[in-house]
């Protein structure tokens, strides 16, 4: 009886090795037809021969191109939708609502017309030096220099 010492280095037992005298059992990989693509040299898919530059051959076609809106879905899908869980998404997307929903509020309160009009002459006496006050004066001395 074997010890598991010996069975642990033993060789493997091979496998009988078929007859020589049958050449087409030895080689039945070799007498298959040859598919059309390995025959076609025209076709895109012909596998190059052995040594043969690859990058000569036009295989690799490109994907059409992909118009903005599509890319900003796959944009967003990528970022939100496929990373993170459905309740992370969820309050993501109220927490976004509300910081959209307070700059609107600030920007329409900072652009309302009245609001606006007391800008303008705030910008105008800035930049230009000109404005109500800085005008009412002009004008004034305009009128004395005249009439004097």
């Amino acid at each position: 009886m074997a010890t598991a010492r010996t069975l642990l280095h033993s060789p493997p037992s091979r496998l009988p090795s078929p007859p020589l005298s049958d050449k087409s059992s030895l080689l039945s990989f070799d007498s298959a037809p040859p598919s059309p693509s390995d025959v076609d040299p025209a076709s895109p898919y012909t596998r190059p021969p052995p040594g043969a530059l690859v990058f000569a051959q036009h295989v690799h076609r490109c994907p059409p191109k992909m118009t903005f809106t599509e890319r900003s879905k796959v944009w967003y899908a990528g970022l939100l939708s496929e990373t993170l869980e459905a309740w992370e998404s969820l309050l993501l997307h109220f927490l976004l609502l509300a910081l959209f929903a307070l700059v609107y509020l600030a920007l329409s309160r900072l652009l309302a017309p009245a609001v606006l009009a007391r800008l303008e002459t705030r910008v105008r006496f800035y930049l230009f030096g000109a404005g109500s006050h800085a005008q009412a004066q002009a004008q004034a001395h305009a009128l004395d220099w005249a009439q004097a």
